[in-house]
């Protein structure tokens, strides 16, 4: 009986430290652009994407658009993002377009007003940083620094509308339709998944405790 517990305690012990030792990685929240921005109102919208939000540390924030076919980030005020007090000062922002060089700049973090919304953001990339030319259907990644308290937790909703992100996208071109497109809350960021390995010494494992008990069960009822 004593073998028996000390094996179990061990078991934990084993499963305990392999679910904690592995590997951080970046969690990632997908969030849908769900809303237009119409006259300081937010009416229903699809189809235009999602924005990925990434954070490999403390300190970094990643967000990713991938524009669909017949999308791209056009126009003034094309990037924005609501952060928490804990933000403060000036952040460096780069981009790169479907892997390509990246362009930087700073930003001041202070209530920018957008559409007919004002102020609903305290950060945006204006005209001159992202390349209308490009096409449409590409991926956009914003990496932004300059601040320790960065982190996924530092996207909150905010200004008049309750937004945390909003992209400018048109479609096809230059001349197509231009909607501003914001999104009304990200969703709930998963928790960590436990790699293969750990999976599989856990269910090594329970099989073990599991033809532990049989046996015993076994001997209980022989006597």
């Amino acid at each position: 009986m004593i073998k028996a517990a000390t094996g179990l305690f061990t078991l934990i012990v084993l499963l305990g430290g392999a679910w904690t030792a592995g590997p951080a990685e970046a969690v990632i929240s997908p969030s849908p652009l769900d809303c237009s921005i119409v006259g300081s109102s937010c009416t229903s919208l699809s189809g235009v994407g999602q924005l990925l939000f990434s954070s490999p540390g403390n300190g970094t924030l990643i967000v990713t658009y991938n524009a669909p076919a017949g999308f791209k980030i056009v126009g003034g005020d094309q990037f924005a993002l609501n952060f928490s007090s804990a933000v403060t000062g000036t952040l460096r922002v780069s981009l790169t377009i479907n892997g390509g060089l990246p362009a930087t700049t700073t930003a001041l973090i202070a209530p920018q007003a957008i559409a007919s919304c004002s102020p609903c953001f305290n950060f945006l990339l204006g005209p001159s940083f992202v390349d209308e030319n490009a096409s449409t259907g590409a991926t956009y990644v914003f990496t932004i620094t300059g601040d320790p308290d960065l982190s996924l937790a530092t996207v909150v909703p905010g200004g008049a509308l309750n937004l945390d992100a909003e992209l400018h996208l048109n479609t096809g071109g230059p001349q197509g339709v231009s909607v501003f497109a914001a999104e009304t809350g990200q969703t709930s960021v998963p928790e960590a998944v436990p790699e293969a390995g750990t999976l599989t010494l856990l269910g090594t494992g329970l099989v073990g405790v599991a033809l532990w008990a049989r046996r015993k069960s076994s001997r209980f009822f022989e006597r």
